[in-house]
């Protein structure tokens, strides 16, 4: 039957279905919800019908009021189960007529004026619109003024206009709303006796407008009388009290703002508590919850700023992220939750240095201001909170339009403070802090005499209660003085920050956070007057002050370092010993390059000064002949990233015997700090809320706090205690058992290398005085600007490159010679020229930017040439633990997997793939093969985006490092650049090739530059030949199979200068072999044939240019070829999961399964 039009419904119909609704919501409880969303929506609608039609009821219609009080209490009974807006609305639109229709004289008015005020209350704690609360207190007014006498209902009535004037105070800011909240709610606590249940209620409203008067006017009268009130509140309330969770939350509060105050961490801790109690009572729907979450962030971040704990800020950010999530549309909560949550992403970003985090900061920032109008309460805080994160990103990109804004939001936060304000020193030394950057940044003193105001004169408001924020302001004034000085260099400027500094220090407690960066800015103090004065007395005291920082439990590990390298710096000059100061510094390096941090973050902070500690460390221990420290601070220092992945894939099997529950939790928390590697950039492009993201972000902290905790845990069992410590020199020298390893370290002027050789026990140093870092940076520009003229690192060239003529490049590799490798060559005793199986193998581990320099290559190339790989076999290595941990030889060889690209989209076609791999073939006997496709792209803005490029997607250097293959052993990848290292990050290995040895590769062939088409596919014939001369693979032998291949082998030459192939070889093999790049060229026959036999005249030209050599001379075919990748690993029966685009899987890869064709 088709319902009729509300219009036309009948009186008596209405009442029947109003009273079955009715009915029907009487028997629901608190807890029971609709049986289904149709059910609801069903009730919604009927609800909403009746509604429409007793609103058309003419005001003669005898029903409609009692319809109209029927449908009111169902919507309320409705909002109060379900918390529905749309109920609570209906409520409203019911209460107005009810209260519209009903006369003065109506004993019921009172009540329904007052019903109707609590609803539109309601409905302005939901939504923040300030009509609402006006609303809300006009009929509680007009209730009021209907009900007579002191009755307990009348004490209820004024207790609800108390709590609405109060929060009108807290929307708009009329310090008349806030005393009429106060007077009424003070008499309110009067005229409750004290066994009235309601007491405890109205103690709490009252103990909150006085809060809110010590937030505007600062008065510490306030804040006790808000305390005390508060305080008796919550002891008389019974423990199963529905509003105790709201009173222990309130007294968490005031407990904050008496910490802020007075600086008792006491108070903080009982902040936490009660507010953590608060929360823990809190149902997840209670409207409330996310203000509890927001309040509770708010301490977690005070107690990150006073300890400097990272799990602090985490929970602060947690909270405040939850709490914006469960806000729908509140305009009065979400600014405030968005301003803490603003602030907390802040404070995390000058603890950890994520830019992400900066970035959210501002967001939020940005739109809690948006949000609000200048009249609001509490803008004061929005707009030096965005001042703040102006300057941090003014810190962080030096952009001039970022300390402009910082200052103007902080000159607008300061001036719409009042006197007296609590805030008002917090925002001037802010403005303060902006303004000091400004004058270093353009030396106008005006900038710097505002400076010096604002902080005077918030010291003047803080002085006179003895505020704990003084030392900082102390702190913050001298740091204006020291500016001056540096300016103008008047004596009374840094003597006057010195003075200053020691107030600061003396007032500061032990355990502040801050007090690292106070301790090395004094020092630093102390060393620019002895710079001045040449005092000892202050060369003395910088010392003590670097030391006792660089010393600190507490304190930025950022900070600490750098007042550590300032200790070690000046005991250098002084002549005294440094090592020690060296010894805290590397300490300090995985705590900033931390675990919990991404990798592009750690990248980020090597690319720093970070980076070059290592070397500089080894410097110093070299200056002091402590050669053996000097090796392990280099292994210490370098590789950091890798080491650290590494590690994480380290076996536990000494551990299971001794404690199985720690090595259980060490592999597992490993394997799931290894997935972040990769899950870090899925997610990066992955639509997720910021919810989710924060806590993919804290999962990584707590992993890597918990994976510390665990080595520390497994160091204290017997046997174990250098457990996954840094290598020392006795375990160090094993790597050079069967082969000589040549460390090279460069640090600015100085230059060494120490060497470790299969006969000694100790290192050999070898100075080499005429080589620098200046003389690196040279040769490398002379061979990049000859690269680029050849069109070397472009992309790959298919084609035959007619041969140019540029002296640079040789002017270079005769310097190297000259200044390095000769040298290095002649104190071994190495210049003697032998056949090629006679030829010592070294393996030479550089830093800096002997990274990028072909040293196996160095030479004069003139008439009677002297050149490296004359005399050696020359491999590299990042580090020398590379070499200790290869894994041991397999018992049996399980398959080769082939990867190669012919036309890869937006990529040139590259047809010699197809000949390289058929080539491989030849040799491959009864072998199992498998084909991919792909090339290679190198990111250098973010390392780990840097992919093998297949048919179906990118294969990311994030997702290999995610990758464990147990038994992968060798990689071919004749792509080009594979082994090319980032230009900021020389010490770190970072790029493809480093990717496989991740992976699990023992031995690695790859290239630095570009290559030809043509070259691979004979490269690898030759090579191929050598390791797989019976059908079974050995790759112990691809370090010679290279060499004669590029080398010795007929037909092949070293370039003079043009048009050069870089082959490197990364062997990580217990032998040693690690990495092994050569030029060469192959001429093709004069004729342009692509094969054939030699030519008279080409023959010539060949034994014109390879010297020595013998043998039938054959000139390699000009075969097409281009950026293929060739992997060949050993891989027994498992799963192993490549990370594309598209996700392949290829499944059970052994021997049994591998088939010619797939």
């Amino acid at each position: 039957m088709t319902t009729p039009p509300t219009s036309e419904i009948d009186p008596m119909i209405l009442v029947n279905r109003i009273s079955k609704l009715d009915v029907a919501e009487r028997g629901m409880t608190s807890s029971d919800h609709e049986s289904s969303n149709q059910t609801n929506e069903n009730t919604v609608e009927e609800l909403s019908e009746c509604t429409q039609a007793v609103m058309k009821m003419t005001s003669e219609d005898r029903e409609k009021v009692p319809l109209l009080r029927s449908l009111a209490n169902i919507s309320w009974r409705r909002f109060r189960r379900l918390n529905k807006l749309e109920d609570l609305d209906r409520v409203i639109i019911c209460g107005d007529q009810l209260v519209e229709s009903s006369p003065n004289d109506d004993p019921e008015k009172p009540q329904r004026l007052n019903t109707l005020s609590i609803a539109y209350q309601n409905r302005f704690e939901r939504l923040g619109e300030t009509t609402d609360i006006e609303s809300s207190i006009v009929y509680r007014t007009q209730a009021l003024d209907l009900t007579p006498g002191l009755s307990a209902h009348r004490i209820a009535m004024m207790t609800g206009l108390g709590n609405a004037y109060l929060s009108l105070y807290e929307h708009q800011g009329s310090l008349e709303d806030l005393d009429k909240a106060l007077a009424i709610l003070h008499q309110v606590v009067l005229d409750t006796p004290e066994n009235d249940p309601n007491l405890s209620t109205r103690l709490n409203n009252l103990g909150l407008s006085y809060q809110s008067r010590f937030e505007y006017f600062g008065r510490v009268e306030d804040l006790e009388s808000a305390l005390k009130y508060i305080n008796r509140s919550v002891q008389l309330a019974p423990e199963n009290h529905p509003s105790k969770p709201k009173w222990l939350n309130n007294l968490g509060i005031s407990l904050h703002s008496r910490f802020e105050l007075l600086g008792d961490v006491q108070d903080l801790e009982q902040s936490l508590a009660c507010k953590e109690e608060a929360l823990m009572l809190t149902d997840d729907d209670d409207p409330d919850k996310p203000a509890r979450l927001s309040n509770l962030s708010i301490s977690y971040q005070s107690q990150f700023e006073q300890q400097g704990r990272i799990e602090s800020i985490d929970k602060a950010i947690k909270h405040a992220e939850i709490a914006v999530s469960l806000i729908e549309n509140n305009k009065y909560l979400l600014p405030i939750v968005l301003t803490n949550l603003g602030s907390s992403y802040r404070h995390r970003f000058e603890r950890l240095g994520e830019a992400s985090d900066l970035d959210r900061a501002i967001k939020h920032d940005e739109r809690a201001l948006e949000m609000t109008g200048d009249h609001l309460v509490g803008n004061h805080e929005r707009l030096n909170n965005l001042g703040n994160a102006y300057l941090c990103r003014f810190e962080l990109l030096g952009h001039t339009e970022d300390i402009q804004n910082a200052i103007a939001f902080q000159e607008k936060a300061v001036l719409a403070t009042p006197d007296g304000h609590p805030n008002k020193p917090r925002f001037l030394s802010s403005l303060g802090k902006s303004c000091l950057r400004q004058f270093q940044l353009e030396g106008e003193h005006d900038y710097a005499s505002r400076a010096v105001g604002y902080h005077r004169q918030a010291l003047e408001i803080l002085g006179a209660y003895n505020h704990p924020d003084i030392p900082s302001e102390l702190y913050h004034l001298a740091l204006v003085h020291m500016s001056l000085f540096d300016r103008f260099g008047r004596i009374s400027d840094i003597d006057k920050a010195i003075d200053l500094q020691k107030q600061a220090i003396e007032r500061v407690p032990k355990e502040r956070f801050t007090l690292t960066g106070w301790l090395w800015n004094l020092g630093n103090s102390y060393m620019h007057r002895y710079e001045k004065m040449t005092k000892s007395a202050d060369l003395d005291a910088a010392i003590e002050n670097y030391k006792e920082a660089a010393k600190s439990s507490a304190g930025s590990p950022a900070v600490r370092l750098q007042a550590t390298l300032s200790w070690a710096r000046v005991a250098r000059f002084l002549n005294d010993s440094s090592l020690e100061a060296y010894r805290i510094a590397l300490d300090m390096i995985p705590q900033i390059a931390w675990l919990g941090s991404s990798i592009n973050h750690r990248y980020a902070e090597l690319t720093k000064d970070l980076g070059k500690i290592a070397s500089e460390a080894a410097a110093a221990a070299i200056q002091e002949s402590d050669y053996a420290l000097a090796l392990e601070w280099l292994e210490e220092g370098r590789s950091i990233v890798w080491n650290q992945l590494l590690r994480l894939r380290t076996s536990f099997d000494s551990i299971y015997s001794v404690d199985a529950r720690i090595a259980i939790e060490l592999e597992r928390v490993g394997q799931e700090l290894g997935r972040s590697v990769s899950n870090a950039r899925q997610s990066a492009h992955t639509p997720q809320s910021s919810v989710y993201l924060e806590n993919d972000v804290q999962q990584q902290h707590e992993l890597a706090a918990k994976w510390d905790s665990l080595l520390d845990e497994a160091r204290c069992l017997p046997g174990l205690q250098n457990f996954l410590k840094p290598k020392s020199y006795s375990e160090l020298v094993l790597a050079a058992k069967a082969s000589t390893i040549i460390v090279i370290n460069l640090y600015k002027e100085r230059c060494d290398a120490l060497v470790l050789t299969p006969q000694s026990s100790e290192p050999t140093h070898i100075p080499l005085p005429a080589f620098s870092e200046e003389k690196a940076l040279e040769i490398h520009r002379r061979i990049v600007a000859s690269h680029s003229n050849y069109g070397v690192n472009k992309a790959r060239r298919p084609k035959f490159k007619p041969e140019q003529t540029d002296s640079s490049f040789e002017v270079a590799l005769g310097e190297l010679w000259d200044y390095v490798v000769k040298v290095v060559l002649e104190n071994l005793g190495y210049l003697d020229v032998k056949d090629e199986a006679e030829l010592p193998h070294i393996i030479w581990c550089t830093t800096g930017q002997l990274a990028f320099l072909p040293l196996h290559a160095a030479g004069r190339y003139g008439n009677g040439p002297a050149r490296a790989f004359d005399y050696v076999v020359s491999s590299y290595t990042p580090t020398i633990i590379a070499l200790l941990d290869s894994k041991k030889p397999l018992k049996q060889f399980c398959g080769i997997l082939l990867v190669g690209q012919e036309a890869a989209s937006g990529s040139e076609a590259l047809p010699g793939t197809v000949i390289e791999l058929d080539k491989v073939q030849n040799h491959r006997g009864d072998l199992n093969l498998r084909r991919l496709e792909g090339e290679n792209a190198t990111d250098l803005f973010d390392p780990l985006k840097s992919s093998f490029q297949l048919y179906d997607g990118s294969l990311y250097l994030s997702d290999i490092s995610g990758q464990s293959l147990e038994h992968a052993d060798f990689a071919f990848l004749s792509a080009c650049e594979t082994a090319t290292g980032h230009h900021d990050l020389p010490d770190e290995a970072v790029h493809l090739a480093a990717g496989m040895l991740i992976l699990g590769f023992s031995h690695v062939i790859a290239t630095m530059w570009s290559i030809k088409d043509e070259d691979a596919p004979i490269i690898a014939d030759h090579i191929y030949a050598d390791i797989i001369p019976h059908g079974v693979p050995d790759s112990e032998k691809s370090a010679r199979a290279l060499h004669r291949a590029v080398v010795l082998h007929p037909g092949m030459r070293v370039s003079p200068f043009e048009d050069i192939e870089p082959w490197v070889d990364i062997e990580l093999a217990k032998t040693g072999r690690a990495l092994l790049e050569y030029m060469y060229e192959i001429y093709k026959d004069e004729s342009g044939q692509q094969a054939g036999n030699t030519t008279l005249t080409s023959s010539k030209r060949i034994n014109r240019n390879v010297r020595g050599s013998t043998g039938h001379v054959y000139v390699g075919g000009r075969f097409p070829y281009g950026g293929s990748i060739l992997i060949w690993w050993r891989y027994s029966a498992g799963s192993l999961e490549i990370s594309l685009q598209y996700r392949l899987r290829v499944s059970q890869l052994n021997a049994s399964s591998l088939g010619a064709d797939w």
